[in-house]
């Protein structure tokens, strides 16, 4: 979400998930060189996806950004 005169705007991008936390700049940008689309990664939809992929469940997930 981006705010915009008080009001929050959706975006629809690819989000990295995985279980490795990016505190360094080097690692970063090999991940944004993997796809420049990406707007941010997040360790938790890995887990949702692990978990639903069993049962072939649909699901979506969303993340909200405060700036």
């Amino acid at each position: 979400y981006i705010l915009d005169s008080g009001k929050a705007k959706k975006i629809i991008a690819p989000v990295f998930s995985g279980e490795e936390l990016i505190n360094d700049i080097t690692r970063r940008s090999e991940l944004v060189a993997f796809n420049e689309q990406a707007k941010g990664g997040e360790m938790e939809g890995a887990g949702l996806y692990a978990a639903v992929y069993v049962f072939k469940l649909n699901w979506t997930f969303a993340k909200r950004v405060f700036s």
